[in-house]
C-alpha cells in the first residue's frame, strides 16, 4: 500500500530533522572542516544519494543550522540595563545553563565557541560587537570602569572564559548519560571580580 500524501510529507520532514541533527553533531565534535558527505551520510543511516535528495552541499546544511540556531532563545543576551556585574553574572548563569542541559542548545554553543578555527568555512564574520566576545569585552570594560571588574586586558578574560566554556560544553557532550559537576556561577564569575 503507497503511502498517503501526508505520510510522504512526515517522511521527508524526519529525513531532513535526522540530517540536521547529525550534520550539527558531527560539525560541533569534529569541526566543519573534517566532516564529509559521506560522514554526515553514514550517520543519518541513508545513503548517497537520499542525502543530496535533501541538501546540495554540506555549506547549506550549515547555513541551515545557523538559520535554526536564530530562532532559538539566545543565552547570550543579557539585560542591557543591569550594571557590568550582573550582565556578567546573567551571561555566565546563561551559558552554564546550556552547558547543564547537555542537548542541542550544547552542541550550539561548543560549535560557535569553536567556528572561527574552521579554515575551509566561507561564511561572513559578524561584527566582533555582535558576538558573546564582543558584549563581554563592552561588560568587562564597563566594570572596570566602576571598578568592580578586575583590572587586566579583558581580551585575557574572554580566552580565559572561552577556553573554560569550551572544555564545559564538550565534557557535557561527551558525557551526555551522565551528571557533570560544573562549576557554580559564582565561582565563574570571581574570575571577573575585582578584590
Amino acid at each position: 500500500m503507497p503511502y498517503t500524501r501526508e505520510q510522504t510529507e512526515a517522511i521527508k520532514a524526519k529525513r531532513k530533522a535526522t540530517i540536521l541533527d547529525e550534520s550539527l553533531k558531527l560539525f560541533a565534535i569534529n569541526g566543519y572542516d573534517a566532516v564529509t558527505i559521506d560522514d554526515i551520510a553514514k550517520a543519518s543511516k541513508m545513503t548517497h544519494s537520499l542525502f543530496y535528495h535533501y541538501f546540495k552541499s554540506k555549506e547549506e546544511i550549515f547555513k541551515k543550522l545557523l538559520e535554526l540556531a536564530k530562532d532559538t532563545r539566545h543565552p547570550f543576551i543579557v539585560d542591557e540595563s543591569l550594571n557590568p556585574k550582573t550582565k556578567i553574572h546573567e551571561l555566565i548563569v546563561n551559558v552554564l545553563s546550556v552547558i547543564a542541559a547537555s542537548d542541542k542548545s550544547t552542541y550550539y554553543l561548543y560549535l560557535f565557541l569553536n567556528i572561527h578555527f574552521q579554515k575551509t568555512l566561507n561564511l561572513k564574520k559578524p561584527k566582533h560587537s555582535e558576538t558573546i566576545f564582543g558584549a563581554l569585552y563592552r561588560y568587562i570594560e564597563e566594570g572596570q570602569k566602576e571598578g568592580t571588574i578586575i583590572e587586566c586586558d579583558p581580551k585575557e578574560l574572554i580566552m580565559a572564559f572561552a577556553s573554560m566554556l569550551s572544555g564545559l560544553a564538550y565534557t557535557s557532550i561527551k558525557n551526555q548519560d551522565k551528571k557533570i559537576m560544573l562549576p557554580s556561577d559564582k565561582t565563574i564569575l570571581n574570575l571577573f571580580l575585582a578584590k
